[in-house]
């Protein structure tokens, strides 16, 4: 929508004035990764997509994840986190079909009832399965036996749409950027190393610290 495209006018604004922009590729990200899939004109045939990890797009990095020391010595690993399960594609696949038809459905709604802007029963439902779904599929733990085994002290993923900041039982933060579905959503730190899940609104700014 117009809020996500002013969103990536900013990135791009950025990136051309000097500013380092990585983009983390994540599980729908088919274009970036190389992968083939069916063409969606001709179904029997596959769409054959150029890998761009490793390669920049107008000033942006393409890339899988990004470990970044920051100037207080904080070792971060950042990545789109769906590398933590082991969910088959099938059902990202037919995951994708149920949130397409719930986003027609929640355009639908938004034009109807303009005070509604602001709601998304797309990003409602998927909040809700994946507030499940992620204990079952241990995501947290293998986040956390990772960063042990790696000195990493911090650890900013989405993939959940579930926004939040955790401690882990040994003193490190998993953070969660949240969801781009209902709200534009973000990660931020401040140079005192305050981290803060930032919501935009069409009328305000939600701080999450």
């Amino acid at each position: 929508g117009p809020w996500h495209r002013q969103v990536l006018g900013h990135i791009f604004r950025a990136a051309a004035t000097g500013t380092h922009v990585t983009y983390i590729l994540g599980n729908h990200d088919h274009v970036g990764t190389g992968k083939e899939i069916p063409h969606p004109e001709t179904p029997d045939s596959l769409l054959h997509h150029r890998k761009l990890v490793g390669k920049a797009v107008k000033g942006v990095a393409i890339a899988e994840q990004v470990i970044y020391t920051n100037p207080r010595g904080d070792k971060i690993h950042f990545s789109h986190g769906h590398e933590a399960e082991s969910t088959p594609d099938i059902w990202y696949h037919i995951g994708d079909v149920l949130i397409y038809a719930m986003q027609d459905l929640d355009r639908w709604m938004q034009n109807k009832f303009p005070s509604l802007r602001e709601h998304s029963i797309a990003a409602v439902v998927k909040r809700a399965f994946k507030t499940i779904y992620l204990p079952l599929m241990h995501v947290f733990e293998n986040m956390e036996r990772r960063m042990e085994a790696e000195n990493i002290h911090k650890k900013v993923f989405g993939h959940s749409h579930v926004a939040g900041i955790k401690h882990t039982k040994s003193g490190r933060l998993i953070m969660n950027d949240g969801c781009c579905t209902e709200h534009v959503q973000f990660w931020a730190q401040d140079k005192n190393g305050t981290n803060a899940v930032m919501t935009m609104h069409a009328d305000y700014l939600k701080i999450q610290d």
